[in-house]
């Protein structure tokens, strides 16, 4: 049996003569055939990058699960056939043949546009010009970006978003309709951001400048623990935190936020389940509640931390008749599940205060903590707000999202340093966010609201609002082609 290979971009003509293909670890010899009745179903393939095959009997069609800027793909073909190949794609960089597996070298652009869904990055075709190998760059599945509106408002901006399909979470990021990275998971991503809060320390394998969380299975539970991931400036992953020790137990991170400390550490929040004493309290907790739990790790320890309930139990002539207000049923995706007194919703270091935020959902309330995760120096409480990502703009300046979901209603929020007092203006937004979402001003005009927990019409990641007058306009919306859930849509 013969199989030819030709690139024509090259001088060079290989014919390689060969009887014996392996196939995982078992030697096939194939039956000579003629080469028109070629049948790849028997093919098999692997490769250096998450993929998805589709292997028939006129060929194989790959569909990347993970996409960065100039990505390299080497993938090993078994094909079981006799056939003379060849390509002219740039993305061919080389191809060899080691004991009948071809081993091919693909190099790919910087970015994907939407027809790499639909239009193979690279095809290899038989002698009669029949595509036979094609490199598809995104998933059947994929939730590709487009923008309805005034288009020009948000085409410079860049994103990053998690949405979902039926067949897992896609971490995605953007410049403008132009995507840059994804990656494919069969579970639940949530969380995605750029690290800008403070400088990251180094893993082994490079300096972290953006992350986001898998969970342990594909739901939208908000309670659900995962890995978070830490990727360089390139979108390789170089590090991630696991599992780590803290109030005697071995716990795992949630993925509504995490941040980087002064020192350069992460710092997550997680969500413990702790027996307590709140026999203070107006009405005692009836069972077990669950804690926030806010944790700076280095190498799976927990250096810095701060809990809730250990600081509401300290301080109980400050903590009491905030509890005492707070929420009280578990969470509305664990119904079952202990009391969620606290329910953090975002984290952030702010460098030039030397301060962290913290909000919590529960309590409808902003902690400002010191940078040891030990005092709590301001709460800013707006009652039934249950706010999402609360972040400081200035060192007198804290902008977050109101949620006031019993009330079905948001708002955003500015909190201004008067005089040594935080004081609160809101602007209620036309649409109604949920448990979900984040919102940025973009400019002074210009507030962008994502995510929400599929509160916009299907398949909206976003919506950008002029709020430079009494009421906020909708400007334009970054949408999905098809997708489910997603928590939040951040811009970087």
């Amino acid at each position: 049996m013969r199989l030819h290979w030709e690139k024509s971009n090259s001088k060079k003509r290989i014919q390689i003569s060969t009887i014996v293909f392996l196939t995982s670890v078992i030697l096939i010899a194939p039956q000579p055939m003629k080469a028109s009745a070629a049948d790849y179903s028997k093919a098999s393939v692997t490769a250096s990058e998450n993929i998805s095959t589709e292997i028939t009997a006129s060929g194989i069609k790959i569909y990347l699960d993970t996409f960065r800027p100039n990505m390299d793909l080497f993938a090993n073909f078994s094909l079981h056939v006799n056939a003379t190949l060849s390509a002219t794609d740039k993305s061919v960089v080389s191809v060899n043949n080691t004991n009948g597996i071809l081993q091919f070298h693909f190099k790919f652009g910087s970015y994907l546009t939407s027809s790499a869904k639909s239009t193979p990055l690279a095809t290899v075709k038989d002698g009669s010009g029949t595509p036979r190998i094609q490199v598809f760059g995104m998933p059947k599945d994929f939730p590709i970006p487009s923008i309805t509106g005034t288009k020009s408002a948000i085409s410079n901006l860049n994103f990053l978003t998690t949405p979902t399909t039926n067949e897992g979470a896609y971490a995605i990021a953007t410049k403008g309709l132009n995507v840059v990275f994804f990656v494919k998971s069969p579970r639940f991503i949530v969380g995605f951001r750029e690290l800008s809060d403070a400088k990251s320390n180094s893993f082994p394998s490079g300096t972290p400048r953006y992350a986001y969380l898998e969970q342990k299975q594909l739901n939208h539970e908000s309670l659900s623990p995962g890995i978070w991931k830490f990727l360089d400036s390139t979108f390789e992953v170089v590090g991630r935190v696991n599992t780590f020790n803290a109030l005697g137990q071995v716990l795992q991170a949630d993925g509504h936020d995490m941040t980087i400390s002064p020192d350069g550490n992460p710092v997550v929040m997680t969500i413990p389940t702790r027996t307590v004493d709140s026999s203070w309290l107006a009405k005692p907790y009836s069972g077990s509640i669950v804690d926030c739990l806010v944790a700076e790790v280095s190498n799976g320890e927990t250096t810095k931390s701060f809990s809730l309930w250990d600081w509401a139990n300290s301080h109980r002539s400050e903590a009491k008749a905030l509890l005492d207000a707070g929420l009280r049923d578990a969470d509305p995706a664990q119904p079952t599940g202990p009391s969620d007194i606290c329910h953090a919703n975002s984290i952030q270091y702010y460098a030039p205060a030397n301060e962290y935020l913290l909000s919590s959902r529960s309590l409808s309330a902003l902690f400002i903590l010191d940078s040891n995760l030990t005092t709590v120096k301001s709460i800013l409480s707006s009652p039934g707000s249950m706010q999402h990502f609360a972040r400081f703009t200035s060192k007198n300046q804290i902008t977050v999202l109101g949620n006031y979901t019993q009330d079905k209603f948001s708002r955003f929020q500015t909190w201004n340093l008067i005089n040594g007092n935080w004081e609160l203006s809101e602007t209620t937004l036309p649409i109604h966010v949920m448990y979900c979402g984040n919102a940025q001003m973009i400019d002074k005009s210009h507030l962008w609201v994502g995510g929400g927990c599929q509160a916009f019409a299907k398949n909206t990641l976003g919506v950008l609002y002029d709020v430079s007058g009494p009421n906020p306009t909708e400007v334009a919306r970054l949408m999905a082609s098809s997708m489910g859930y997603a928590y939040r849509t951040d811009i970087y």
